[in-house]
């Protein structure tokens, strides 16, 4: 799997979604199969604008974590950064796209340490 830099992802969410000005899937949506019951291509299709937001929400909040935490490396940022980063990431949907906020963890019961890929 390939590694996401910033200028990636900044890149991919430009390229593959549009401005907020225009749904994200803008024509009818068809599928081959024409049953009613059980049509797993239907609910695929159906589904794909909400997956397509979601996709934009997870670019906007890795852009803005500029560290490594885990599974989730930058190249720019190799390091974790818990003075500025010891927190959850939420989006919240607006009429302007995903709105970042951040909510503290408390490592009461878990402490922190970086993980080792040696």
């Amino acid at each position: 799997m390939p590694v996401a830099d910033s200028a990636s992802i900044s890149a991919g969410r430009t390229t593959t979604m549009p401005s907020n000005s225009r749904p994200l899937v803008s024509r009818p949506v068809r599928t081959t199969i024409r049953s009613e019951y059980g049509n797993q291509s239907l609910v695929f299709a159906r589904q794909m604008e909400n997956m397509l937001h979601v996709a934009r929400a997870i670019c906007r909040g890795a852009l803005l974590r500029d560290e490594s935490r885990g599974a989730h490396y930058k190249p720019d940022f190799p390091d974790r950064d818990d003075a500025k980063f010891m927190k959850t990431t939420l989006a919240k949907w607006t009429a302007d796209g995903p709105r970042i906020d951040y909510e503290p963890v408390e490592p009461k019961y878990v402490k922190p340490r970086p993980r080792k890929y040696d």
